[in-house]
């Protein structure tokens, strides 16, 4: 696609007017393009005859690339625009590369999660990151997020192909009655764990947290049946646990461990 857009001069001019006349009628206050269609904003915003109060979101942006940035005579100015946030991800390999560019109007968002390679699930991906919910979400919403993430998550997911549900449970136990048992450290290693799986895409409100005294027998099968309960293929479940262990002797048939 890439290529074929690069190779004509008038598939590259028909594209840029009809996303300038689409942003003539419905006067958005902000444009989200993600992979190609980032390349296609940037190349017709940068053709607007006047500035515009508009804000550009692009993920997966390959305008940092050498072969794409060759058809901008090397060399990308910001648009006339209000702000433009790029976010990016150096685990997607799909020709993406960090657009280098200063300015005040613009800001690079790093979005570290593991693409996957498909197009839905990763425009997700981006556009529910925990940072791009914080430095950009909440700054177009003038620091009001209800409401803005499912309409986001709405408009990018695809109807036929339903995104996977995650859902992660973590448990650490350090404390202990007796001194010499306790093991350091536990709740930390569960507040690292969940925020690398918020930078890989797991929500907040889908990560259940145990820690301790709340982490009794009770509680944690409680906390499994609400970790695989309604599963599909497609689904990602998530199960860590921080504290001490203990072998058990194990028989086979015959009696012996």
């Amino acid at each position: 696609m890439i290529a074929m857009w690069g190779r004509s001069g008038r598939l590259r001019a028909e594209l840029r007017e009809h996303v300038l006349a689409q942003i003539d009628s419905l006067v958005p206050k902000v444009v989200v393009a993600y992979g190609i269609g980032a390349i296609i904003a940037y190349d017709a915003l940068s053709h607007l005859p006047g500035r515009r109060e508009l804000i550009l979101v692009t993920a997966g942006s390959q305008l940092g690339n050498v072969f794409v940035r060759q058809f901008f005579a090397g060399r990308l100015d910001p648009p006339a625009i209000t702000s433009w946030f790029d976010l990016h991800n150096r685990f997607d390999e799909t020709l993406t590369a960090p657009t280098r560019l200063l300015g005040p109007t613009f800001q690079t968002i790093d979005t570290p999660f593991q693409a996957s390679g498909s197009i839905e699930e990763d425009a997700l991906g981006y556009l529910t990151h925990s940072a791009t919910r914080d430095d950009v979400w909440r700054v177009i919403a003038g620091g009001r997020l209800t409401g803005t993430l499912a309409r986001v998550e709405k408009a990018f997911r695809f109807e036929s192909r339903a995104a996977p549900e995650r859902r992660a449970l973590l448990i650490g136990v350090g404390e202990h009655e007796h001194a010499e048992s306790r093991v350091p450290g536990t709740t930390n290693d569960v507040f690292l764990v969940s925020s690398a799986l918020q930078e890989s895409g797991f929500h907040a409100e889908d990560i259940a947290v145990l820690l301790d005294e709340r982490a009794t027998a009770g509680t944690i099968r409680d906390a499994l049946r609400w970790l695989l309960e309604a599963t599909r293929p497609e689904d990602e479940r998530v199960l860590y646990y921080s504290g001490r262990g203990a072998y058990l002797p194990r028989s086979n048939r015959h009696g012996r461990s």
